[in-house]
């Protein structure tokens, strides 16, 4: 289900979404939803990177399972730093799913 959302962009940031909708042959929203998606991509990189969140919350702040942001990770060339507390969730996770 898609909400409404109005905010204040500046100028610069409109006639970005303007020039690149129109080249991508897409629409202003679209585009912007794309770019905040992206945006949630790099967040949570830039958070496991720095050991601010640990693999599962970054999936969940770049809105990815959990094997694509491993794989969105090594795509980017960050090193894991998966510890003991990582490998018990991904049991606990692996526990409930086989019931």
């Amino acid at each position: 289900m898609e909400t409404v959302f109005s905010c204040r962009l500046d100028k610069r940031v409109l006639e970005f979404l303007e020039k690149y909708s129109a080249e991508l042959h897409t629409n202003k929203g679209k585009l912007l939803r794309e770019l905040v998606n992206e945006g949630r991509k790099m967040i949570a990189i830039e958070m496991y990177k720095h050991g601010k969140a640990s693999i599962g919350k970054a999936a969940a702040i770049a809105g990815m399972s959990l094997s694509e942001m491993i794989d969105l990770l090594a795509n980017f060339g960050v090193k894991s730093n998966l510890d003991v507390e990582d490998f018990r969730e991904s049991l606990m996770n692996a526990d409930k799913l086989l019931g």
